[in-house]
């Protein structure tokens, strides 16, 4: 079973420390890189404990692992890339494009509210879904046209009070698409920029 998710990342990292899978002194390095897929086997039961390894010591007791686990490196995996990459870049392509050829604030709003709310609901930072569905698009598509009359009611809001004043008549359409539409997507990737 290949390790490609963060938390299975963070949790067999010691693991793979101590075994040298992973370099004692590059720990974090190989947390975002992506060459760096390893191996997960599950063993059979086994009794006691190893002896330290690589300068690392280990604490010998005497117990057994029910379910024990092996982490080595394996070139035959490959990493592939995050689909989620080439999705933004369909998603600001999308809206930088709307918004250099779009002179009318409402359209503009409307329609770029309405793709990144999207892209955000369904690619960013989707909710969690239910664990006995076999395809969450169903549960995510179904949350995302949930929220969306709240949050069209706010945006509305927004667009009505201040949105409507800041776009219109508004000529310079390079500067609003780095400065407004550039703030929009800052705001909308939250979960990347921010934490």
């Amino acid at each position: 079973m290949p390790i490609t998710d963060h938390w299975l990342w963070e949790m067999n990292l010691t693991a793979a420390t101590h075994l040298f899978v992973v370099p004692p002194f590059m720990p974090a390095l190989f947390l975002t890189a992506k060459a760096a897929v390893v191996a997960l086997h599950m063993l059979a039961r086994l009794r006691g404990s190893r002896a330290g390894r690589n300068g690392i010591e280990s604490i010998h007791f005497d117990s057994y692992f029910p379910l024990s686990f092996q982490v080595s490196s394996d070139p035959a995996i490959k990493c592939r890339g995050d689909p989620r990459q080439i999705l933004l870049a369909v998603s600001i392509t999308f809206t930088v494009s709307l918004s250099l050829f779009t002179s009318s604030p409402s359209l503009q709003f409307a329609i770029t509210f309405t793709a990144i709310f999207a892209h955000v609901g369904l690619v960013s930072d989707p909710p969690s879904a239910a664990f006995h569905n076999t395809s969450v698009l169903p549960d995510h598509v179904s949350l995302l046209v949930e929220r969306f009359l709240p949050a069209a009611f706010i945006a509305f809001v927004l667009y009505r009070t201040c949105i409507t004043r800041a776009l219109q008549g508004l000529q310079a359409q390079f500067e609003k698409t780095i400065f407004w539409l550039g703030g929009f997507w800052v705001g909308a990737l939250s979960n990347y920029t921010f934490d």
